[in-house]
């Protein structure tokens, strides 16, 4: 049995590049909206176990109520969550080796999805690897596909929350391009590799210690010494810094760039709750540029 062509359906999966995938399951979309109705269950909801909560909301985002989904970030809960059939979701930082390693040893084998390479910038794929949108929809994706497999029924509702979740990951490209492109070849202060990787990403000098050695948090002692010399000198428009880290330190580095007229740009290294993935890093780049437009003023 085929599925007839339906004009609008079919140009948003071949824009999704889901097209073949759902045309090779036309018997089961030639019943979907049977089974998609509410008034009829076909299979149990999907496991899906991420390794951090950037990656969770992803999975629910495209799964609904298709997928019941756990963060296991330690070793004790990798090893009781990634069961047989289940889904995977993970980078490929140290944190996450402990739950590769126990999708890989499952029986039946759970299905692992990777964040694919690092980012062309590795100093922000290394910190923060959820600030690579292009390896994150390349994750969201193929996790869609494995979705549709699992769950061939629903195959045409999981390909309308990925175009949904794409808008989002478009808006994310488009203001990293205007960005790039209004403030090119800024000069910026950054404090750690988070911030140093955000100012490379964008083309942007950033003074500062080189992040090399340091994980996203934990940023030694002389760098900030040097940071606060160079906010003292004005040595960048803005300040680019991780408000996640609560050190007295690093209030203090904020204190002195508003203090010498330096405009500071408070960025997070984990989503918060309340926002979506793409919510949360479009928000991150508009305190970029927000940042930017009132040192041009």
């Amino acid at each position: 049995m085929s599925v007839a062509s339906s004009g609008p359906r079919d140009k948003l999966l071949r824009w999704l590049g889901l097209l073949p995938r759902v045309k090779a399951i036309g018997v089961s979309l030639s019943i979907a909206t049977w089974l998609v109705s509410g008034n009829y269950v076909l299979a149990e909801q999907v496991r899906v176990v991420a390794s951090n909560n950037a990656y969770a909301d992803i999975a629910r985002q495209i799964g609904g109520t298709a997928v019941v989904v756990s963060i296991a970030d330690n070793p004790r809960d990798a090893a009781l969550a990634a069961g047989p059939k289940s889904i995977v979701l993970c980078g490929w930082a140290q944190a996450d080796a402990a739950l590769r390693d126990a999708a890989r040893r499952a029986s039946p084998q759970a299905t692992l999805i990777e964040l694919p390479g690092h980012a062309s910038d590795e100093s922000v794929s290394i910190a923060v690897p959820w600030y690579d949108t292009g390896s994150m929809f390349a994750l969201t994706h193929a996790y869609a596909d494995q979705l549709m497999r699992v769950r061939p029924d629903l195959a045409l509702q999981f390909a309308g929350n990925l175009a949904g979740v794409r808008v989002g990951f478009d808006a994310i490209a488009r203001r990293i391009r205007t960005i790039a492109r209004d403030y090119a070849n800024s000069e910026v202060i950054a404090a750690g590799p988070l911030s140093r990787g955000v100012a490379n990403k964008l083309g942007f000098k950033a003074a500062g210690p080189d992040s090399a050695g340091e994980s996203r948090r934990a940023i030694a002692a002389k760098s900030f010494e040097n940071i606060e010399k160079q906010l003292e000198s004005r040595e960048g428009s803005i300040f680019l810094y991780n408000r996640d880290v609560a050190k007295p330190e690093m209030k203090k580095l904020v204190s002195v760039a508003r203090q010498n007229g330096v405009p500071v740009a408070g960025l997070q290294d984990r989503l918060p709750t309340g926002l979506h993935y793409q919510q949360w890093v479009l928000r991150q780049w508009n305190t970029v540029h927000g940042a930017l437009n009132q040192a041009s003023q």
